[in-house]
């Protein structure tokens, strides 16, 4: 007889894996394969990322600082011009 910790535990263990099934299908291919642009509202260098505004609707979108293309420190400044695509992930759209 299994006990109730251990059905628990393996109920918790399958929603983990789920949820890293469902990212890795989300985020795997673009929204869409149009690029869109924006102005960096803000970026926070010590937790690795921010938020831009789109220009095409003003919504607000999530960045990571590993979606910056480049080499060195990567990071964004308020107020700058970026071009990106759309990802669905697991909390919503980010650009990448």
């Amino acid at each position: 007889m299994i006990s109730p910790l251990f059905k628990h535990l393996i109920i918790q263990q399958q929603k983990i894996f789920r949820l890293k099934i469902k990212t890795l299908s989300t985020v795997k291919d673009g929204v869409n394969d149009i690029r869109d642009t924006g102005i960096v509202k803000r970026f926070s260098q010590d937790k690795g990322f921010g938020f831009i505004k789109r220009d095409s609707n003003g919504n607000d979108i999530f960045v990571h600082f590993q979606s910056i293309l480049g080499t060195g420190f990567k990071t964004l400044q308020e107020g700058q011009q970026v071009e990106f695509k759309l990802f669905q992930g697991v909390k919503g759209l980010e650009a990448r």
